[in-house]
């Protein structure tokens, strides 16, 4: 079974050397990996030229997350590959990972998307992501039900989403979703991608028995950082127009206002003052529904 691995770079060459790496352990998989780098603006690493199983194409403008993904499926196609699998560059595969999670998409016709538990690669047994469910008027996706590896169910299990940090979905059904959608840009592009392969009556799937190890943030430079606090933010509010009824969306409204009025306290608080107009953009861009790349931050 022929598997397409996205990785998108963007300032981060050893991170992806290191995925690239851990992908070369990949037991009973065919894997093409297409790497996209995001216009880093830095000399590229000779190791990619040298590596001719990669398909590699630097990109002029930096187009965002889902919009390199985009382009690496794209490119992807010609490859005939029957599932895809994205991957960030700050993450590390287990050797039989690839192989379990497009196994698990060929005998159940009824998932979607199948994706491996995710774990911080400082702390190995701690789990970051192993997906979640939707709290629909809060619109937050509590990943964290299990704590620890000892904690995980045995077998596959049901969610609503699962992170676009390690996510593997049928091809034609990425095709037919059409994708991320960029006017996230960045952030929450992985949760209406979920959205929509549901609403095309396919459900998702965690498959705990496959491990992805993730340097938590470290391709963003750190997990919060005014570009993540941004987006995070904005798009939360977008996602919301999409997702929930109207009635939802009106007492979300009030929750969002909240929530970035308790955050901009708790910057105060910490005298992180740089952060505090940052939240009040992010605010705003979303309530007036701007998308896509911003010049905000």
């Amino acid at each position: 079974m022929k598997t397409a691995v996205i990785i998108i770079n963007y300032c981060q060459w050893e991170l992806t050397r290191k995925c690239i790496d851990s992908l070369d352990t990949s037991k009973n998989a065919d894997i093409k990996i297409i790497l996209i780098d995001n216009n880093s603006g830095e000399e590229i690493p000779e190791w990619v030229g040298e590596r001719k199983e990669i398909d590699f194409t630097s990109l002029g403008e930096n187009i965002g997350f889902a919009g390199g993904n985009n382009l690496g499926f794209k490119k992807s196609l010609e490859y005939a590959a029957e599932f895809t699998f994205f991957l960030n560059n700050d993450a590390e595969v287990d050797s039989s990972t690839i192989a379990e999670l497009a196994e698990f998409l060929r005998k159940n016709t009824e998932t979607g998307i199948a994706a491996p538990a995710i774990f911080y690669t400082s702390h190995p047994e701690k789990v970051w992501s192993a997906g979640g469910r939707l709290n629909k008027w809060r619109v937050f996706f509590d990943q964290k039900k299990y704590k620890n590896k000892e904690y995980l169910p045995e077998k596959p299990y049901q969610v609503d989403f699962v992170s676009g940090c390690a996510l593997m979905v049928k091809t034609e059904l990425f095709e037919k979703t059409c994708g991320f959608p960029v006017e996230y840009f960045m952030y929450f592009e992985d949760a209406e991608l979920c959205r929509r392969v549901q609403e095309q009556g396919k459900k998702i799937y965690v498959c705990p028995q496959t491990t992805v190890y993730h340097q938590v943030g470290a391709s963003m430079g750190g997990e919060s950082t005014p570009l993540s606090i941004y987006y995070s933010f904005r798009n939360r509010y977008h996602f919301a127009q999409k997702a929930l009824s109207f009635s939802l969306r009106f007492w979300f409204f009030f929750y969002y206002f909240g929530l970035c009025l308790t955050r901009i306290a708790f910057y105060i608080k910490k005298r992180r003052f740089a952060f505090v107009p940052v939240i009040i953009r992010a605010y705003f861009s979303g309530l007036f529904g701007e998308t896509g790349k911003s010049d905000k931050v």
